[in-house]
């Protein structure tokens, strides 16, 4: 089962068949404690045709998003790594590493434009 936040509103996916939840807010919805059985209990309502791939949004509402997956002892590694190949003062090494700490990243769905905020 997947679920889909849209345009058009909140989608449920199972098995290739989409259904339209009745809940609006993205975060109310996460929050449920019975997520599962209520987007279950959907499944048994009527079928939409599928959900338009440029109507999808981020997964996301107000909630934070924190990188995950890099602990930092394995980045401290790469960027030692890094350095060390580059040598001393190597090509854009300075440059790499000062560019690195101001970079942000941003989530978004299939269509949506990025503001850089410049």
């Amino acid at each position: 089962m997947k679920l889909y936040r849209t345009a058009a509103g909140i989608f449920v996916e199972n098995d290739g068949r989409f259904f339209r939840l009745d809940v609006d807010n993205w975060d109310e919805l996460l929050r449920l404690p019975e997520l599962y059985q209520r987007a279950a209990e959907f499944c048994r309502g009527v079928e939409v045709a599928a959900v338009d791939a440029a109507s999808i949004l981020s997964p996301i509402g107000s909630q934070e998003v924190w990188a995950a997956g890099v602990t930092y002892y394995r980045s401290r590694n790469a960027r030692m790594e890094e350095s060390k190949d580059a040598g001393e003062w190597g090509e854009g090494s300075r440059t790499r590493r000062e560019g690195a700490d101001s970079v942000g990243c941003a989530v978004v769905g299939a269509g949506a434009g990025v503001d850089s905020g410049d």
